[in-house]
């Protein structure tokens, strides 16, 4: 599933177009599954949002094996030209 990353919401969440379809749900908002990042307000928060934001914002992702959906996100495996998302921060795993 290739979506447009078109928001960040911090280092490991964001919005995709089109909104992606799994297990009779559906929605636009990802979270990145491997790795955790700060929420907005907790502490080193910037840092690995900044990094997303260079690394995705505006680009193509490949979605790959959803886990499940919580609070309306798809937490799944995220791939940035054929690179798992969660390689570029092992300062969050």
């Amino acid at each position: 599933m290739i979506f447009t990353v078109t928001k960040l919401f911090d280092g490991n969440t964001f919005e995709v177009s089109p909104h992606w379809k799994w297990n009779n749900r559906r929605g636009n908002i990802v979270r990145v599954n491997g790795y955790d990042a700060p929420v907005e307000g907790g502490a080193g928060y910037q840092a690995p949002r900044n990094k997303l934001e260079r690394l995705i914002l505006n680009k193509e992702v490949e979605l790959r094996d959803p886990v499940e959906t919580e609070y309306d996100q798809l937490l799944c495996d995220v791939y940035y030209e054929g690179k798992n998302i969660g390689d570029y921060f092992p300062e969050c795993q």
